[in-house]
């Protein structure tokens, strides 16, 4: 099946939506916002939301070419 697409970051994080939620909940509910949560003016939380945004893409894209480097690489067969 080929799939094309006109946004590859939607497509790229389309493939691991649940790896997306999961970790944005750990970061957004988590320990690490606590200091600034409910502190931040709009324009604070709009440059938050891109840098989480920049960071779910990055992370997808990392896991991808960790998964293809791993499906292409060569079976070790067990004695």
């Amino acid at each position: 099946m080929t799939t094309t697409c006109s946004f590859p970051i939607q497509l790229t994080i389309g493939k691991n939506s649940l790896m997306v939620y999961w970790v944005h909940v750990m970061i957004v509910y988590g320990a690490v916002v606590r200091p600034i949560k409910r502190r931040l003016d709009i324009g604070q939380a709009a440059l938050a939301l891109a840098i989480i945004t920049g960071m779910m893409v990055l992370l997808t894209a990392l896991w991808l070419g960790w998964k293809a480097r791993r499906a292409s690489a060569p079976k070790i067969a067990a004695a």
